[in-house]
């Protein structure tokens, strides 16, 4: 599910807990983009709260659909996987600058595969590196040791 942003981050089917939480934001981008993907996972579960887990994956409580969710969100819109088994979602603008993060997600064999040269390939890259690292549940996962695209 997609879910764009919309330029104030009412509160709509957001339980209490969550309205205080998001009252505490600073910004308001970084407020709209918390509460859209929390009414979505609200409206498609029925869960009755997200948690974390420690490595920072959200968490359905009393979930009545799905069990599990990955979030992932950019400037303006956000990226919600449900599933029943464990899953992971990334999502880049394509235009983002990557230049300076490069050398540390980007490995010499992957900058020699063909698609390398496409303008979007390091956003294709981070997004499949990121998403394998939500997927793992590990922290501390070095993307250019122990993550690569072989392929592609």
């Amino acid at each position: 599910m997609i879910i764009p942003f919309v330029d104030h981050a009412d509160g709509s089917l957001l339980p209490p807990a969550d309205m205080e939480q998001l009252s505490r934001f600073g910004g308001a981008s970084r407020a709209a983009q918390w509460a859209a993907w929390r009414r979505a996972v609200y409206a498609e579960t029925g869960a009755s709260a997200i948690s974390y887990a420690e490595t920072g994956a959200p968490l359905l409580i009393e979930p009545k659909k799905w069990k599990h969710i990955g979030v992932s969100h950019t400037d303006n819109v956000a990226a919600v996987i449900f599933s029943n088994l464990p899953g992971a979602v990334d999502i880049e603008d394509p235009a983002r600058d990557f230049s300076r993060a490069r050398s540390r997600f980007l490995s010499r064999l992957e900058e020699e595969l063909p698609a390398s040269g496409d303008p979007r390939f390091p956003a294709a890259i981070w997004c499949a590196n990121e998403t394998r690292y939500k997927l793992s549940g590990r922290r501390g996962i070095d993307l250019l040791r122990a993550l690569h695209i072989v392929s592609g």
